[in-house]
């Protein structure tokens, strides 16, 4: 199998034939950075954007792999997350201010820009399939907010500012802008606005942002008026989409803005953008916010990961509508820095934890942080970049990040989600139920709502093919209406067809993406291979005399491939991932005998296609013979391969990660036998069989006998066990050995939060238990077991022969516990 480079896939993105040496590695990526972007040909007059997305309503989604799970969120995910908001308080915040009533704020400032975009996200998925129950649940919504708003002469609405703090609107005297998101959460109450009228004709919620956003036009400014930009970012991008629309319906915007200029809305979006780093009559939100210099002088990405992504999504807007000013190169620019040495395999963004922010160039630890809101709004820079200059490579980039990075956001079941989402973990990282702070479920729905919407782009001169999903979709071209039918089992299979029906013969351009990770695509016209096709920007093209019925047959062979990292991504050195068309695998410790750690590739490990119609929804699995660092027989001997074994690994489609028990997983897994760890010695407790009284559904029992070394009590690298969330009870776990054997101590190093500020403790007291005659009772003679926090705890008996063995333990009263390893000696 041949090993492919990850840099020469980051040269490929950026359309330049470039032949891998490895001897000139260094030299290339000093040289990656002086590459010119070109610009692409652009209307002579009105905005200039090369493509323009299709209305939700044109485009209609039918695709084996897509379909099932966009039914899933609007059926499950949608309902579950307004439900968990309504229960947190976010929509009785609305109700106070309605009703004048001065009563205390529940849950986070940014509660209100969450369910904005709720109402955003479900707009879209409504506008694609309707559903009266969903319609008539976000007029409500839109009801309330539109009521709580006109409470104030101006329209301002932030509940939090309103309850709490109601002098300190956009954090003036003493406040605090970037907790409260007054801008930000306004931000998002326009993009609300924007989808649930194109979604239902309803101008409620346009008027009460329009009226809004024209306050904020009048208000804010450079000295002397209120220099104010958004704490958070995504107000540019919106603020843009709601003058796109008014700007493009005159009558629509004579009936919503009153006495609100249309042009005024755009000025605010570009004040937002430009009056980043000076800070004349207020504090600076330094890099965090990307509010340490002018964007001008930007030069890589920095500060917290999605309000750095948003801010350039929203100059991706504004460079449409201002060619003449900065906003195209600085975009190109962050863009470049940002997907050649700040961007994971998997798309995603934000490498550190501290501030959820980007780290340095290559700085890609593959337990970083990876928000999947980070992702989302990378690929909302993506995508904004692709509209802008038509240029394929975004698209190539948005494709990455969706089926990778953002797909595994939610579980296939549609209710448990993820914040962050690394390249390795452990059993301890799980889904959750919710969040204190559920942002990236609401983002997650966004970029589906909006996808069928990326599928295809209008061109001056025809259609654009962005992205390979199975649909048809009604476009104007000339002077006819134009049907493209889409049919494919992407990403399962290469094969994409295109049909296209029209009233008469005309001469237009289908513009077809070939993406980068593909070495050798086959296009054919009604049968007909094109051998030697046009290619602009990452794309065929197609340009000739159509007529009803004429097909276009694109074929990408999907070729399973073991990746290298850029070499100056120093983590991944002598390590390889496994990649097949837009799809990164992961290796989940579940079907892996939980042997990940141990595990090694061979330089000639081959890789197969297994198509599983029983596991995880339906996926094609990747099964390639895997190498296990063993241990010596015995302990005088050398630590060399001939202890190892091998067993056949089985990869999984990263998105799908995370779906089934707790269970470690890795991205990347070393092609060097040193650096896989070395397999313990079997214990008594390893080789046993653990049960348990409890267990909380984010621990695991399979911590109980894991070997791993623990730090401490409240060690959280390591996965645990718990009786979470019981408190004072008596529990127990239970070792069902693997044979009679003779026993006379057991250890339990205690999981204790106390630390943390949570609420496990030590125990008040525990024992050990075998069965006898059909009843568990103590065994005699045993010492009292300690509780002491940081180090194993011990009870000793004299020596016997055990098949069974139970830890009863008693709670302490109002506390739960839990044990992070077990021995038995």
């Amino acid at each position: 199998m041949t090993t492919h480079s990850y840099l020469q896939w980051y040269f490929r993105k950026l359309r330049t034939p470039v032949h891998f040496d490895s001897s000139k590695t260094c030299l290339l990526m000093i040289m990656s950075v002086c590459l010119v972007l070109p610009c692409p040909a652009t209307r002579a007059n009105g905005p200039q954007r090369v493509g323009d997305d299709l209305p939700l309503g044109s485009v209609t989604v039918d695709d084996d792999f897509w379909t099932p799970m966009m039914e899933v969120w609007q059926r499950t995910t949608i309902r579950d997350c307004f439900a968990k908001f309504e229960n947190d308080g976010a929509f009785r915040n609305f109700e106070r201010i309605r009703d004048g009533r001065a009563e205390s704020h529940e849950s986070a400032p940014w509660f209100d820009g969450l369910v904005y975009e709720m109402i955003a996200a479900s707009s879209d998925f409504l506008a694609r399939h309707p559903d009266p129950q969903l319609q008539h649940q976000l007029d409500e919504y839109a009801k309330l907010i539109a009521a709580a708003a006109e409470r104030d002469p101006d329209g301002y609405i932030n509940t939090y500012t309103q309850l709490e703090d109601p002098t300190k609107r956009w954090g003036r005297n003493g406040g605090n802008l970037r907790y409260q998101h007054d801008v930000y959460n306004i931000g998002c109450l326009v993009e609300a606005a924007v989808h649930h009228y194109q979604a239902t004709g309803d101008t409620r919620l346009l008027k009460t942002a329009t009226t809004l956003v024209g306050h904020m036009a009048e208000e804010f400014g450079f000295p002397p008026r209120l220099n104010v930009i958004p704490g958070h970012a995504l107000p540019e991008v919106t603020l843009v989409s709601l003058y796109q629309l008014l700007r493009d319906d005159p009558a629509l915007a004579q009936e919503v803005c009153g006495e609100v200029e249309v042009e005024s809305i755009l000025r605010l979006a570009e004040f937002f953008v430009q009056a980043r780093g000076h800070y004349e009559g207020r504090t600076s939100l330094e890099a965090y916010a990307q509010d340490a210099r002018p964007v001008a002088e930007l030069q890589t990405m920095e500060g917290h990961a999605v309000r750095a992504t948003l801010l350039c999504a929203g100059m991706a807007a504004l460079a449409q509508e201002r060619p003449d000013g900065v906003y195209r190169e600085c975009t190109q620019r962050l863009w470049q820095n940002m997907t050649t040495r700040r961007m994971y395999i998997t798309g995603a963004v934000g490498a550190i934890a501290h501030d959820e922010r980007f780290g340095d160039d290559y700085e890609l630890p593959n337990d970083g942080y990876m928000e999947i809101c980070g992702s989302v709004a990378a690929g909302m820079f993506h995508h904004n970049m692709g509209v802008l200059t038509g240029d394929g490579k975004y698209y190539d980039e948005l494709e990455r990040v969706l089926y990778n990075g953002i797909l595994a956001g939610v579980s296939q079941s549609g209710d448990q989600y993820l914040y962050t989402n690394p390249l390795t973990a452990s059993a301890q990282q799980r889904r959750w139920q919710w969040h204190g702070c559920p942002c990236c479920p609401p983002m997650f729905l966004k970029m589906m709502g909006a996808l069928p919407g990326y599928i295809y782009s209008t061109r001056d001169d025809g259609v654009a093919v962005n992205l390979f999903i199975g649909s048809h979709a009604s476009l104007p071209i000339g002077d006819q209406q134009v049907t493209i039918h889409q049919s494919t089992d992407y990403p399962w299979n290469g094969s994409i067809h295109l049909k296209l029906q029209l009233d008469s013969p005309s001469e237009f351009t289908v513009r077809v993406r070939l993406p980068q990770w593909c070495d050798a695509p086959r296009l054919r016209v009604n049968g007909k291979p094109v051998d030697s096709p046009r290619v602009e920007q990452g794309y065929a093209v197609l340009t000739r005399q159509w007529s009803t019925g004429d097909a276009i047959q694109l074929e990408l062979p999907l070729v399973p491939q073991l990746v290298h990292d850029n070499p100056l991504v120093t983590t991944n050195q002598g390590y390889v991932a496994i990649e097949r068309g837009p799809l990164v695998y992961c290796l989940e410790n579940c079907d892996n005998q939980n042997l990940l750690s141990h595990l090694y590739f061979d330089q000639d490990t081959t890789l197969r296609v297994e198509s599983r119609d029983d596991l995880l929804g339906g996926i094609d699995a990747i099964r390639c013979t895997a190498n296990v660092r063993g241990v010596p027989a015995e302990a005088s001997e050398s630590d060399s391969a001939e202890a190892d074994h091998t067993i056949e690994a089985l990869a999984i489609p990263f998105y799908a990660h995370s779906n089934r028990q707790p269970t470690a997983r890795r991205v990347w897994l070393p092609e060097q036998r040193q650096l896989a760890e070395a397999q313990k010695p079997a214990t008594i407790a390893s080789q046993a069989e653990w049960t348990a009284s409890h267990c909380w559904s984010g621990d695991t029992t399979a911590a109980l006998n894991d070997q791993l070394d623990v730090a401490a009590s409240d060690d959280q690298t390591t996965p645990r066990f718990s009786w979470w969330n019981h408190r004072g009870t008596t529990e127990w776990v239970q070792a069902d050995l693997a044979d009679s054997t003779e026993v006379s101590e057991v250890q339990v190093y205690w999981w204790d939060d106390r630390r943390l500020g949570a609420h496990c403790r030590t125990p008040l007291r525990w024992r050990v238990l075998t069965l006898q005659e059909g009843e568990w009772k103590p065994i005699a003679e045993q010492t009292a077991g300690a509780t002491a926090m940081d180090r194993f705890c011990s009870i000793t008996f004299p020596r016997q022969s055990l098949s069974t063995l139970r830890i009863e333990v008693e709670l302490q009263p109002e506390w739960s516990a839990g044990i992070l390893e077990v021995q038995i000696k």
